[in-house]
């Protein structure tokens, strides 16, 4: 995927449905584009994570983005299978059990933000990654 310094092409629909405004670090795939509008540096993990979405936008972008917006149920489907392939990302390049934990850590604090409009709480986040990824463990006991 090519990476802009740009907001995406939807960026006002986006803004109308999600508190993203006046948050330049958040990042958005847009076909086989990641329109990145602060220019941050984006780890492999994100970038996975934004290819799962370009690849299911299936050629149509604006179409995704429109269910995205309105189906709140398509939109934490597109999350989990996007935050899952980056959890998988971190689990396979992490060096160690505590890289791997925090990783994970931060993936379900991620998947839990309010900017996807409340998908989800932290916990079940959390409980979702656990069951994903049971042999990982990495919140110790609820």
């Amino acid at each position: 995927m090519k990476i802009v310094r740009a907001f995406p092409p939807n960026y006002a629909a986006l803004c109308a449905a999600f508190p993203i405004r006046g948050r330049p670090g958040i990042i958005f795939s847009y076909g086989d584009t990641i329109y990145n509008p602060a220019g941050n540096p984006l780890s492999e993990a994100l970038k996975v994570h934004e290819d799962v979405h370009g690849r299911r936008q299936n050629g149509n972008p604006a179409a995704w983005w429109e269910r995205y917006i309105a189906d709140k149920d398509f939109r934490r489907d597109e999350e989990i299978a996007a935050h899952c392939a980056e959890a998988a990302y971190v689990l396979a390049t992490a060096t160690n059990r505590n890289a791997r934990r925090a990783g994970l850590f931060h993936v379900a604090d991620r998947l839990s933000s309010p900017i996807y409009g409340g998908l989800m709480t932290k916990r079940e986040a959390m409980a979702l990654l656990r069951d994903v990824y049971p042999m990982e463990q990495p919140y110790g006991a609820m």
